[in-house]
């Protein structure tokens, strides 16, 4: 079990971590709850970035989903289930981001804010997670209108490219 630091100090680290890679400043907020009054000064101190992602489930729709899958499997490993019932802390969302990103380093598609509402879209029902693919046997994730899918994105990317899957 990792320890993780919920003190000051962790959450205005995790802050400026998180204003580097052009998180919203309300999921920024959220996991470092009480550097509100400190943000703008965090934020000025930092050369300027563009936000990147924005709520959304929209990006599930296509190959993206790949990324979405990959953060799901990546969870599981970290915390031991797919469904974050918890509110994170700083440093436990901070850590699932890192790891994501050292992970796959050239994954453009996915970024903070789109961790932060894929957790929240599979809270709220928007997003589906499935216990087992029919090929990997790995959990995978869908939008909900997608649900009837048997194979995760991954394992159909994967057959498209091969010409196993017409």
């Amino acid at each position: 079990m990792m320890f993780y630091d919920n003190s000051i100090q962790s959450r205005i680290s995790a802050a400026e971590f998180l204003i580097a890679q052009g998180t919203q400043k309300k999921v920024i907020e959220k996991y470092c709850n009480g550097i509100g009054s400190l943000y703008k000064s965090l934020r000025a101190q930092m050369p300027p970035v563009k936000e990147r992602h924005r709520e959304g489930t929209h990006w599930l729709r296509g190959e993206s989903c790949v990324s979405a899958t990959r953060a799901v499997r990546l969870i599981k490993s970290l915390f031991g289930t797919t469904h974050i019932d918890h509110a994170l802390i700083a440093s436990e969302f901070v850590s699932l981001c890192e790891c994501y990103a050292m992970k796959f380093p050239n994954d453009d598609s996915i970024s903070p804010n789109r961790i932060h509402y894929l957790i929240q879209s599979i809270r709220s029902g928007k997003v589906l997670v499935h216990d087992s693919c029919k090929c990997c046997k790995k959990p995978y994730v869908t939008h909900r209108d997608d649900a009837h899918t048997s194979k995760c994105t991954n394992c159909t990317v994967s057959s498209d490219e091969t010409g196993l899957l017409q």
